[in-house]
């Protein structure tokens, strides 16, 4: 598939959320591992911890991504809708 702009902005958003939720993912199992939680309970909190990030953060990425497209084709006189 040909990368338009668009889709270049979404996948660099898509990936700093999935950077963002992994991170939280592994800090929530080090300290749950930490506080004495067993290794299985934890893994599964921290997975669940991903798991419900990643939805979070995808709308607002869309929602800005098509903001920032339609500002700069507004800039060019573009018919924006």
């Amino acid at each position: 598939p040909v990368m338009t702009p668009m889709r270049r902005e979404l996948q660099r958003f898509i990936t700093i959320i999935s950077a963002i939720a992994i991170c939280l993912g592994t800090i929530f199992f080090i300290i749950s591992v930490a506080t004495g939680k067993g290794a299985m309970t934890s893994l599964v909190f921290a997975i669940g911890i991903i798991v419900a990030n990643v939805p979070e953060g995808l709308l607002p990425t869309v929602t800005m991504a098509l903001t920032m497209a339609s500002k700069r084709m507004s800039k060019n006189n573009a018919l924006v809708k």
